[in-house]
């Protein structure tokens, strides 16, 4: 099994442990999850203004997709509705 040492901890480490980035040569990034993970935590920490304009945002971007999504959704429901409706008419009909 190939291992490498990260950076940030100077551990050696199996490759399975280190993400994936297309611009290394080795196509492996130099640190591995764990320290990303504690260097991506603590940046959110440090900048917590930059982290809620980011979610406002990604959700003003996303609104109108998600909005879309929650007609689809109603229009699924009501359909299973009326279908659900036109069942119990027609069997009550037919028993009558």
């Amino acid at each position: 099994m190939e291992t490498k040492k990260c950076i940030k901890c100077e551990i050696e480490k199996s490759i399975t442990e280190f993400s994936k980035h297309v611009k290394y040569k080795s196509g492996i990034r130099n640190s591995c999850k764990t320290c990303e993970s504690q260097v991506k935590k603590q940046w959110k920490i440090d900048n917590p203004d930059k982290v809620k304009e980011e979610r406002k945002r990604r959700k003003q971007k996303n609104l109108k997709r998600l909005n879309r999504g929650g007609l689809y959704w109603k229009k699924i429901r009501l359909k299973r509705l009326m279908n659900m409706v036109l069942i119990i008419v027609f069997v009550v009909d037919v028993i009558w």
